[in-house]
């Protein structure tokens, strides 16, 4: 967690960031991304998503293949190379995407303290 852009985490924020590295460090992709929703839904910046599984399953997939090996790196990647030399700006830019195609709103907060 890199809160060099970042002054000051609310607690929400900094329990939502230590809940979801934790679970993604320990390949657990479910927990991950049950931990990023519920944590933007506590901050109301889950509107009428409609698919809250399959956010829960890309973000999730998305953070342990940030943090460590994961299998599920070809959802995000067009090649294993890609993969292995993606930076920060390359997994903001996915989880972006992701979060626009399940209308959920990222947590300025979270957004500034990946960035």
């Amino acid at each position: 967690l890199d809160v060099g852009m970042v002054l000051h985490m609310s607690t929400q924020a900094k329990k939502t960031m230590l809940g979801a590295c934790s679970a993604a460090v320990q390949g657990h992709s479910e927990e991950a991304g049950e931990e990023l929703l519920s944590g933007h839904a506590k901050r109301g910046r889950v509107g009428g998503i409609a698919n809250p599984a399959g956010f829960i399953d890309d973000m999730g997939s998305l953070l342990v293949c940030a943090v460590r090996w994961g299998d599920a790196w070809s959802r995000f990647f067009d090649s294993y190379d890609k993969y292995e030399h993606s930076g920060t700006a390359e997994y903001l830019s996915i989880a972006t995407r992701l979060f626009s195609r399940y209308q959920v709103r990222m947590d300025p907060e979270i957004y500034c303290a990946c960035a």
